[in-house]
């Protein structure tokens, strides 16, 4: 009967001691993923702000961007008023001068 109980606890003494390194590699497996996620992570913030910082810059641009067109906008209005003086100037002279060849050609 003791070598019946022994038999059964070595059994047992066996099978704890194989669990055991079956979840010390579990373990192991685990901190291996776990440190590769974490690497994951690190690269994804490190991607997300490099694209932070370009979206700030393109971001930027577009408010120079903008701030310059508008600037070229009312300058453009202001010089509107000039550009139609000198239209009708053209055309006045343009008229002046068709009314001379005409006058030349009759003399």
């Amino acid at each position: 009967m003791n070598d019946s109980l022994f038999v059964t606890l070595d059994r047992l003494l066996l099978e704890i001691v194989f669990q055991y390194e079956q979840d010390i590699s579990a373990k192991e497996d685990m901190i291996q993923r776990i440190n590769r996620c974490f690497e994951s992570i690190k690269e994804n913030k490190a991607n997300i702000c490099k694209i932070r910082e370009t979206i700030n810059k393109t971001d930027e641009e577009i408010t120079h961007y903008y701030k310059h067109s508008k600037e070229i906008k009312d300058s453009c209005s202001n010089w509107k008023q000039t550009c139609d003086v000198f239209h009708k100037h053209e055309d006045y002279i343009q008229n002046q001068y068709t009314v001379y060849q005409e006058t030349i050609e009759t003399d």
